[in-house]
């Protein structure tokens, strides 16, 4: 089996605003990383504004730094995936944090049992990010490998099978074929 490679990058083309209330932007921004930007100002702002109260040239910094970093990195490409950006990639963890960790059991014939849900500590690499903050407090990974392998198991409520099983030869089958072919 042959494995398809792609070698050039996805074609993209996006709109760029070049100026704003007769400012001069360059190059141009991206109009949707503007409007996203402009959007989050404005709720950072919101959520702000009763806090800390209104903006002074003290506090003028910490009321527009974060949400443009924010907006920033957030419509960068993303390093797994290059054909999106990173607000996607973070609102599919999030999400997968909050819902997407209930299994659908029988294409969604029944809920799924507290017991069956995974737990915070499956949903959120809590090793990865103490990786970066404090390296010295994880385990080597040759004694990570041994703990892992004594884990238990986690399991549903047993399965009850009630079925009988039927053996049906050659000749039932072929009486079922010709009652099928008169129709």
């Amino acid at each position: 089996m042959i494995e398809g490679r792609t070698f050039t990058k996805h074609f993209h083309i996006e709109t760029r605003q070049h100026e704003v209330f007769n400012l001069d932007l360059g190059e141009g921004v991206p109009r949707r990383m503007l409007v996203f930007g402009v959007v989050v100002i404005l709720a950072w702002v919101a959520l702000l504004a009763p806090i800390v109260r209104t903006p002074s040239a003290q506090t003028f910094s910490f009321y527009v730094i974060p949400p443009v970093l924010f907006a920033y990195f957030a419509f960068q490409e993303s390093a797994t995936q290059p054909r999106r950006k990173n607000i996607t990639t973070w609102a599919i963890k999030a999400r997968y944090m909050v819902v997407g960790h209930r299994p659908l059991i029988r294409l969604g014939a029944r809920s799924a049992y507290r017991s069956e849900y995974l737990p915070i500590s499956e949903r959120i690499p809590f090793d990865a990010v103490l990786r970066h903050i404090a390296p010295w407090a994880l385990t080597p990974a040759w004694e990570r490998d041994q703990a892992s392998n004594e884990e238990l198991i986690r399991a549903g409520s047993p399965i009850i099978l009630d079925q009988s099983a039927r053996l049906y030869g050659f000749d039932h089958m072929q009486r079922i074929r010709e009652r099928g072919k008169k129709k």
